[in-house]
């Protein structure tokens, strides 16, 4: 069997109106232009069977704006509904919302297998932030896994690359170490740094 680790999928009202959306979340200004190609479940599924993929782990991305979280949860498990053996859905979140603890929660009831894209932007105090920490919380309660978007601390810089370095991704992972996290892009390169006794214990 081949999943595909990370895909993401976005309702047709978004792609029909991309420019009203970039200007209600800076996260989705960020990442789309007129030339970004945004697909359907259908369309997944289309490029699933193309390539011999089994499942897809179907994801949204660290919005900023809790109704546009909502709007894309709602799309990514009605799409399960849809394609049930191929879809696997996971749920993203406003983490500097007070509502997502409550979204969080209607998805799981609703069968979501994990949390992501996440994409942290405020570095510097996220890991004392009440509702991130909330979220961790009820990830570990759940047993679900976090994707986290991972950014290289070299190269050249693309839309939404962000500062996810692998310094701040492990202390997340240091800080939290029941959770389950999958870091997107190795992890910015944590990966490599398996190979020192210190990070891989």
């Amino acid at each position: 069997m081949i999943i595909d680790s990370l895909t993401h999928i976005l309702p047709e009202e978004i792609s029909k109106n991309l420019n009203q959306f970039k200007t209600l979340d800076s996260i989705f200004n960020d990442f789309f232009d007129k030339n970004t190609k945004i697909v359907q479940a259908e369309q997944l599924i289309k490029q699933m069977k193309k390539n011999g993929i089994n499942k897809s782990v179907t994801a949204g991305f660290g919005w900023t704006n809790h109704e546009l979280a909502i709007l894309v949860n709602d799309y990514i498990l009605l799409s399960k509904k849809q394609f049930p053996e191929e879809i696997i859905p996971f749920c993203s979140l406003d983490i500097n919302s007070k509502k997502s603890e409550e979204e969080l929660l209607r998805c799981i009831s609703k069968g979501v297998k994990g949390i992501g894209e996440l994409h942290i932007n405020n570095l510097e105090n996220i890991l004392d932030n009440k509702i991130f920490n909330n979220i961790l919380k009820i990830a570990l309660h759940y047993n679900l896994p976090i994707i986290i978007h991972g950014s290289e601390p070299l190269g050249h810089k693309y839309k939404g690359k962000g500062r996810s370095y692998p310094k701040f991704l492990f202390k997340l992972v240091e800080k939290n170490q029941d959770n389950i996290f999958i870091f997107s892009h190795f992890g910015g390169g944590l990966v490599f740094y398996e190979q020192m006794p210190e990070i891989k214990k």
